[in-house]
């Protein structure tokens, strides 16, 4: 309810998610008991285009999708302004990219740990 409230009386509003494929089906499910997915324009962000596309195809014409890496502040904040661009506003941001590698800590390499907080933590600054 507290996004209900923060978009007001907002019409049509514009969700950008940048979410795990799959929580996806979760996270509309949830924007729609709430009502704030009715009319809404969905931006849909990942790395994997396809899988983006098949959630974007579900949702419909309004659905887009950005394909990109979420660690990168420039590709972020060039999303975030193709959405604005396109749709002339950002009424609701679900920002909650994350990976995980399968691995304790003495098997987790440089590259593995620098890649998940790559993501987990920076993409979501």
């Amino acid at each position: 309810m507290a996004l209900r409230k923060a978009l007001g009386g907002a019409k049509n509003p514009t969700h950008y998610l940048a979410i795990p494929p799959s929580l996806f089906g979760t996270v509309i499910e949830q924007l729609g008991k709430t009502g704030c997915a009715a009319g809404a324009r969905v931006v849909i962000v990942d790395r994997n285009e396809r899988l983006a596309r098949e959630h974007a195809s579900a949702l419909g014409a309004s659905a887009r999708v950005i394909a990109g890496d979420v660690s990168h502040s420039a590709f972020c904040e060039n999303a975030v302004a193709e959405a604005v661009g396109r749709d002339g506003r950002l009424d609701c941001l679900v920002n909650a990219a994350g990976i995980i590698v399968r691995a304790t800590g003495l098997e987790t390499s440089d590259d593995d740990w620098r890649r998940m907080m790559a993501v987990n933590v920076d993409g979501v600054f």
